[in-house]
């Protein structure tokens, strides 16, 4: 948390630094649940966040956000990462904003 995300081609001539820059950007990797994305884009969107989700399939990108979620500032930092959901969402939002 706090660093850099990391740079990682999602296709040909395509990067993640190319999505950070407007809004926030939530990373999902490895065994993440969609349905989790899901909540963070509706709660993102009541607290008026601009929000994009970004699912990694690949195994080589997956390796790189070694986290099934990383929520990314439009700076291309790092705001939160875990490997679950341990408290709730809109909280983790709040936080991340400076609610």
């Amino acid at each position: 948390v706090g660093a850099r995300a990391p740079h990682v081609w999602i296709e040909p001539g395509k990067s993640t630094l190319d999505l950070f820059g407007k809004y926030f950007v939530l990373v999902l990797s490895n065994s993440a649940d969609i349905n989790i994305a899901n909540q963070f884009k509706s709660i993102a969107i009541e607290l008026k966040i601009p929000l994009q989700i970004l699912e990694l399939n690949n195994p080589t990108t997956q390796a790189v956000y070694d986290r099934p979620y990383v929520l990314v500032r439009p700076d291309g930092h790092i705001a939160w990462s875990d490997f679950e959901i341990k408290k709730e969402i809109k909280q983790i939002l709040m936080q991340v904003v400076g609610y």
